[in-house]
């Protein structure tokens, strides 16, 4: 990891926190890029530290709303070019289940992809999802090939929760184009 004169460890890429909140059910592609704001960018691990410390605890957070941290040139959006020909893992907790603590797991879905363990060419952003009945966090990749398998096995392996048995990856292009297939997972582990 390199280290910046002044003593402070530097990411290898800023990462740029982005927030948004749904403002009504059918809202177009223009809507909800007037509801997606940049929070921040970090450059330096000390500033992420400080940064997830300090987040609104996930448990308060709206439905609908997002909590993005992607690469600083990668907009959270299934159309951005990085974004277009990959997709994401998905894993999900039902709201108000303790046994496990989702900013835990949120730390550690953060740290697992900022930490360049995985190849960093394969990892656009993370993202925190609260839904009615779900919290949902989920790892963007800018590939959708056998190559994203290991980052599934990998988070599975991290979160270590038997009882969440699947983590499952979609296309962005399919959610994009909303055919018939936008909800079909193309792995699971």
């Amino acid at each position: 990891m390199p280290c910046a004169m002044d003593g402070q460890y530097l990411l290898q890429t800023p990462w740029t926190f982005w927030y948004d909140c749904k403002v009504k059910k059918n809202a177009t592609h223009e809507e909800w890029q007037d509801s997606l704001h940049k929070i921040a960018t970090v450059t330096d691990v000390p500033t992420l530290l400080y940064a997830l410390e300090n987040i609104e605890p996930l448990d308060s957070w709206p439905v609908s709303s997002n909590l993005h941290i992607f690469r600083e040139d990668i907009k959270p959006a299934w159309e951005d070019k990085y974004n277009v020909g990959g997709g994401k893992w998905i894993f999900e907790v039902v709201r108000g289940d303790d046994s496990l603590d989702i900013q835990e797991v949120w730390k550690k879905t953060v740290s697992l992809c900022i930490s360049e363990n995985i190849p960093d060419e394969l990892i656009c952003g993370v993202v925190f999802s609260p839904r009615r009945v779900v919290n949902r966090f989920s790892i963007w990749t800018c590939e959708k090939s056998d190559s994203v398998l290991n980052i599934g096995k990998m988070w599975k392996d991290l979160v270590g929760s038997e009882k969440y048995a699947d983590f499952y990856f979609r296309s962005n292009r399919e959610q994009l184009e909303g055919g018939q297939y936008w909800n079909k997972n193309l792995f699971t582990v």
